[in-house]
């Protein structure tokens, strides 16, 4: 499943963007990033403009993952998570 999410967004929303009049380049490659990732940076690879926000996009979407996952409190709760452990909230 995590998979597919990934390839919907930009098959789908940047002709959803062109639609609703969405002109903006930083707008247009950090909307698509945001939801797509690296299949984003891939779509917007023709778009000029736009390639760079997604670029920056994804790599600021990776540092603050990472950033997160060094707080320990954090990393215990994504890796139980993961491992299907019951959370207690």
């Amino acid at each position: 499943m995590v998979r597919h999410v990934g390839r919907v967004p930009h098959r789908t929303r940047k002709p959803l963007l062109s639609r609703l009049g969405v002109r903006d380049p930083a707008a247009r490659g950090l909307a698509l990033s945001g939801t797509a990732h690296g299949g984003a940076v891939l779509c917007l690879s023709d778009e000029r403009e736009a390639f760079p926000f997604a670029a920056l996009m994804m790599s600021l979407g990776a540092a603050c993952s990472v950033g997160l996952l060094t707080v320990a409190p954090v990393r215990a709760l994504v890796l139980r998570v993961a491992l299907g452990q019951a959370v207690q909230l």
